[in-house]
């Protein structure tokens, strides 16, 4: 007996540290987690078989991996993960056809019933008393094993499967807390970061996240830069309150994001004005995308509350273009700013594109308006 619980705690200490190293691992190779997953789950629960046991195999834990591997990612993932080890038993152990099934397979499927398709997360919570249900499930199984081969059972064949239900219940619940825990931090994590790079009134990405992704654009693509205000704002501030002013910024914001074009990317720069990376620099799709801005701003129906004789809302537009891969980010900044003044001067309500450099002559050259 003494020899049971040693291996008990030596199988249960090893399924904690591999359970441990799986979510550490997890974090590093988050886009090959589909290969990595049933690989090392089963090499995981191949390792439980060979720490050397004198209990029934029901305390060996070796499908306690293939439990966690279906409770987060459902039937097909635990299959696979069990294939390393069923094998390993069958052909290295000497298990019986139904052992193999007993062991390894019986504990995927039951466990995928208990599998929801949002555990699929890694953020996502476990429920703590699934762990305990599949240890009953499990437990009823070597019960009809006994009833269908009574040559298993023996004295302390009993003692041995209650031991097990109460060690696999132990431990399943104890795997579930960890990745719970993880999970959580996980979240905190994301939120943090989210709130590092989203600018809080609007939800947008903030200028660091912006620039961050665009340094990192404009090292391998051409790209254009629009930059966008939003016409006579301090006024409208003035009039009407800062609380109306925040709510304009929101909707201005959302109605850009939805306006732009696939893969562009628009944040906030500050005050009233945003910024957008797009990937395209054509001057057609430049019109196009600066003129689809204005006139969904300009037809926009604002949420103006009790704010009467609102005048029409809308923006101006200063747009740069890269003149090749690699181009200075602030230098294109300042020239979509120089547009952006230009569009302001000529009117409002208006975009600018800036000069290429094969017109020299001219500082900024204005390519639609609306009026």
């Amino acid at each position: 007996m003494t020899n049971t619980y040693l291996s008990v705690i030596m199988s249960a200490s090893a399924l904690v540290s591999l359970n441990y190293i799986v979510i550490k691992l997890n974090h590093k190779i988050e886009s090959f987690r589909w290969v990595f997953i049933p690989l090392f789950t089963g090499i995981s629960s191949l390792l439980m078989l060979l720490i050397p046991q004198s209990s029934p195999p029901v305390l060996t834990l070796s499908f306690a991996p293939l439990v966690m591997a279906s409770l987060r990612c459902g039937f097909l993932p635990g299959f696979l993960s069990a294939l390393l080890p069923a094998l390993f038993g069958y052909f290295a152990l000497g298990h019986t056809v139904e052992g193999v099934l007993l062991s390894f397979l019986f504990p995927v499927l039951i466990s995928s019933l208990f599998h929801r398709m949002e555990h699929v997360d890694s953020t996502s919570s476990l429920r703590v008393g699934d762990g305990i249900a599949i240890s009953g499930i499990l437990l009823l199984g070597h019960l009809a094993e006994a009833v269908y081969r009574p040559a298993v059972l023996n004295d302390n064949w009993l003692a041995g499967s209650l031991l097990g239900f109460a060690v696999s219940s132990l431990v399943l619940t104890l795997l579930i807390i960890m990745h719970n825990d993880d999970a959580k931090n996980q979240l905190i994590q994301q939120r943090l970061e989210l709130q590092a790079n989203q600018d809080s009134l609007t939800r947008l990405p903030n200028l660091h996240s912006f620039l961050t992704i665009a340094r990192n654009t404009i090292r391998l693509e051409r790209v254009a830069i629009f930059m966008v205000d939003i016409d006579n704002f301090k006024l409208y501030n003035d009039t009407y309150g800062h609380q109306q002013g925040d709510t304009l910024l929101r909707e201005i914001g959302a109605v850009l994001q939805h306006s732009i074009g696939p893969g562009d990317y628009a944040a906030r720069y500050g005050g009233e004005e945003f910024i957008i990376l797009c990937h395209r620099y054509d001057g057609e799709y430049l019109r196009e995308t600066a003129d689809r801005l204005c006139r969904s701003v300009e037809e926009h129906c604002f949420s103006l509350g009790e704010a009467p004789a609102v005048p029409n809302i809308t923006i101006s537009i200063g747009i740069s273009v890269a003149p090749a891969a690699g181009a200075d980010l602030k230098e294109l900044i300042r020239e979509a700013d120089q547009a952006l003044y230009h569009s302001k001067k000529m009117g409002k309500n208006r975009y600018t594109l800036h000069h290429t450099p094969n017109e020299p002559e001219l500082h900024v050259r204005e390519i639609g308006s609306r009026n």
